[in-house]
């Protein structure tokens, strides 16, 4: 009889196991389908996400072809205001081309203050790395002087003035590198370069200043200015 009662007990003890790990199953199947349901959801939200990305970046991609289309509208009427400024009718007067000087020696000795700034802090920030794309190049790349002897310092700016603005570059790929050592030498180059240019803008400020006096043209051969 005790033998029977004890088998029965551990029957009994059996199935309350089953019957735990039953629910332990149940519980576990539950946590699975809830994990699932999770990772359905955060997929489906990676998937809008990916198309909100998608639309970004052709929204960003029509910008671009809006600004490049800009850039060559500016490039047009940037060309044909240079053909103007050496017009016998319509040309730039002394003043302009002292104003043109004034303006780029500033935003060049900003732009050695922007490089200083990227070096001290190993940083890229923006910065004009073509000569033909900041405004001073802009003119300079459309506009020649018809005075012979401006003519000839003007010629002398360009490789100054394209050597300078490619040693952003230079500093770039130090910093990109880590190099400290290599974009504080390219930094005292680009000092010296600049150095040299806004002393060719400054001469070429004083002798359009004496053109002025000695009513002589920069921009025209003649005497109307």
């Amino acid at each position: 009889m005790g033998s029977n009662e004890n088998h029965i007990k551990e029957i009994a003890k059996q199935v309350e196991d089953v019957f735990i790990h039953s629910e332990e199953l149940n519980n576990s199947h539950q946590q699975v389908q809830v994990a699932m349901e999770e990772a359905t959801a955060k997929a489906q939200e990676v998937t809008s996400v990916s198309q909100e990305l998608v639309q970004v970046g052709d929204h960003l991609l029509n910008m671009v072809d809006q600004i490049k289309d800009l850039h060559v509208g500016v490039n047009n009427v940037t060309t044909h205001a240079g053909k103007l400024a050496i017009h016998p009718s319509y040309h730039l007067m002394n003043d302009d081309f002292v104003i043109i000087f004034q303006k780029a020696i500033q935003a060049h000795q900003n732009w050695v203050r922007t490089l200083e700034t990227m070096v001290e802090q190993m940083h890229i920030l923006p910065i004009q790395t073509d000569d033909k794309k900041c405004q001073f190049g802009q003119y300079y790349h459309v506009i020649t002087p018809q005075n012979p002897v401006i003519k000839e310092q003007w010629a002398n700016i360009d490789t100054i003035h394209r050597k300078l603005h490619h040693m952003a570059d230079d500093v770039k790929v130090a910093i990109q590198q880590q190099n400290r050592q290599a974009a504080m030498e390219h930094l005292k180059t680009a000092k010296i370069l600049s150095t040299e240019l806004v002393a060719v803008f400054q001469e070429l400020i004083s002798k359009a200043e004496e053109f002025t006096k000695e009513g002589q043209c920069i921009f025209v051969i003649g005497d109307h200015c």
